[in-house]
């Protein structure tokens, strides 16, 4: 039996996602917290276009690569 106030849902008010509200699984250590990002650190990054030719894992290796780095 459908309570009174699904009666009066219009079809929209379905489409609406229900997303819970659950912290993140991203836990930053305090050093990072405190890390200063100068615009110069965006420059030592690799770029990546999702290009046909680009390998994205090669990508995330050399990213991470350059934050290992700077951070490490």
């Amino acid at each position: 039996m459908a309570d009174n106030n699904d009666e009066n849902r219009a079809l929209e008010d379905y489409a609406q996602p229900v997303i819970p509200n659950s912290p993140s699984c991203i836990l930053l250590p305090t050093e990072a917290r405190n890390y200063d990002l100068k615009s110069s650190h965006f420059h030592m990054l690799p770029s990546f276009y999702g290009l046909p030719n680009e390998d994205p894992l090669a990508h995330i290796k050399e990213f991470y690569n350059v934050i290992e780095q700077r951070v490490g």
